[in-house]
């Protein structure tokens, strides 16, 4: 415990997650874990999920953060996450009203999850597909277990039929096509070093690939459905000031529009001032001050994007302490927001460890010590943990697809775009300055040598015809004997050649 003390007291900010289980004894419980972002063991509450309102669970959560403070002698709990059932969305919204936490949002990863559920209710495609693919599965699974009591058993033919068509595998495909990008955000979500960022992220992709693969409205309004589960204005916010994403905002605004960047909550900095608001909410002059570096932000944005752009696959969280000499409250702010998590990963995590404590039967001998010897487990596997520099693969190749797509440089952004100025090509920018450069270099007896240079291979048709005497000028027939310069030797070696 004096490592999870030690770090949660470093820290700038705590986001507390909780999520409910039935543990191994069959109790009903809700681990508590503190994220830094890193996800820390703090306590079991004893809770009936079935049974108690809202008021009741909303009280031991606030006490689980009493206890907190004062185990710590500081307030360090800044945000507040769950899954979003209707009685965890009821505890979010008391703890936030409250004012136990600055704001509180729901998991990305569950949310995600219940998308690619209800893509599966929908009647259609899938139905197709679905009842083939159980049968398919259940045949080659129970194939050897028929064989070793008959010899002689044969597949139905009804299982080769539906090998053989090629219509079934094709729907199988275009399904592995669907879900493949959004379990690929599920499992970028559920990283501990994902932030609120990377889930608004995810949901702007994925809403995105919704639009392109379905027809019609009726998903995507399913989507927002989810999303509007879970979001909290501060998504918005930490998505806008992320500088990893800026490029990747511009693609998807030039090619699609504003849509898939508002996620139906209208103009994204709208939102993120009320994110502000929000968060500020206890102190005036502070969100006065941090409302006044937002915009100064929002009007130097592609110049920051673009001063930062070295340093854009660092943690958020990293790459705003950098910015706390221009915008002091602003960085502050993030740098507290970036602490949390995009989903309760870290918490369902911990629900498999007193799994690999004990057996069930132990557990029951060893009453409540099976817990204590789970958060012990579970922290000091956090406490070895190396949080990674650099952002996820999937994250990168979400950018860099959208800028490619766009025709934009996937660097810190261009002022130019949001005008849709057109860029001069190549071949037109003026060359002044390039040449001018040289005469800083060189020499006047250099800058000779490179124009008799220039004179004398303007003369020349193919590489043949290069005379020794045109590269080496100040080389003799011996010296050039020595070190291989003759020139037989390279018009064979370039006659070989071509």
């Amino acid at each position: 415990m004096l490592d999870v003390a030690r770090a949660l007291r470093e820290s700038p900010a705590v986001t507390l997650g909780v999520d409910g289980a039935t543990n191994v004894l069959s109790r009903s419980l809700f681990n508590v874990i503190a994220h830094d972002p890193r996800p820390w063991f703090v306590e079991y509450l004893r809770a009936d999920l079935k049974k108690e309102s809202e008021i009741e669970v909303t009280k031991k959560v606030e006490e689980s953060i009493t206890r907190m403070h004062t185990y710590l002698d500081r307030p360090v709990v800044f945000a507040f996450v769950s899954d979003s059932c209707n009685l965890m969305r009821a505890v979010r919204k008391s703890l936030q009203d409250h004012n136990s936490v600055a704001f509180a949002y729901g998991c990305g990863a569950h949310a995600l999850n219940n998308f690619c559920e209800d893509i599966v209710k929908n009647p259609g495609r899938l139905a197709k597909v679905k009842r083939p693919m159980t049968a398919v599965v259940t045949a080659v699974m129970n194939e050897k277990v028929e064989r070793n009591i008959d010899p002689s058993y044969q597949l139905p033919s009804e299982f080769t039929s539906k090998v053989m068509d090629p219509q079934f595998w094709g729907n199988v495909s275009w399904h592995v096509k669907v879900f493949d990008p959004i379990c690929k955000c599920i499992g970028v979500m559920e990283s501990n070093s994902a932030t609120m960022s990377t889930a608004y992220a995810c949901f702007v992709y994925v809403f995105i690939h919704a639009r392109e693969t379905f027809p019609g409205d009726a998903l995507l309004t399913k989507l927002i459905h989810r999303w509007n589960r879970i979001q909290s204005p501060v998504h918005a916010l930490a998505f806008y000031c992320d500088p990893f994403y800026h490029p990747f905002r511009l693609a998807v605004a030039k090619l699609y529009g504003q849509d898939p960047i508002e996620l139906g909550k209208g103009d994204i900095c709208a939102q993120c001032r009320f994110a502000i608001e929000l968060v500020c909410r206890e102190g005036q002059d502070q969100k006065r001050r941090a409302l006044d570096d937002f915009l100064r932000f929002c009007t130097t944005e592609a110049e920051i994007a673009s001063e930062w752009s070295s340093i854009t696959q660092f943690p958020p969280q990293k790459i705003w302490t950098q910015g706390r000499s221009k915008f002091p409250v602003l960085a502050e702010l993030l740098v507290k927001v970036y602490t949390s998590p995009a989903s309760t990963a870290g918490v369902e995590r911990q629900h498999k460890v007193g799994k690999r404590i004990h057996s069930s039967a132990r557990n029951r001998l060893g009453a409540g010590l099976v817990e204590e010897q789970a958060a012990v487990a579970h922290n000091a596997a956090v406490a070895t943990m190396e949080a990674p520099l650099q952002r996820q693969r999937f994250e990168q190749h979400m950018v860099s697809d959208f800028v490619m797509k766009a025709g934009l440089q996937s660097g810190g952004g261009d002022a130019r775009l949001d005008s849709g100025e057109a860029r001069e090509p190549a071949d037109e920018v003026e060359t002044a300055g390039a040449e001018e450069g040289i005469a800083e270099v060189l020499t006047e007896a250099e800058l000779m040598e490179q124009e008799i240079l220039e004179a004398a291979l303007s003369l020349v048709s193919t590489p043949l015809d290069i005379d020794d005497n045109i590269l080496f000028p100040n080389v003799d027939d011996d010296s050039r004997a020595e070190t291989g310069c003759s020139s037989a030797g390279d018009g064979a070696e370039m006659q070989a050649g071509y």
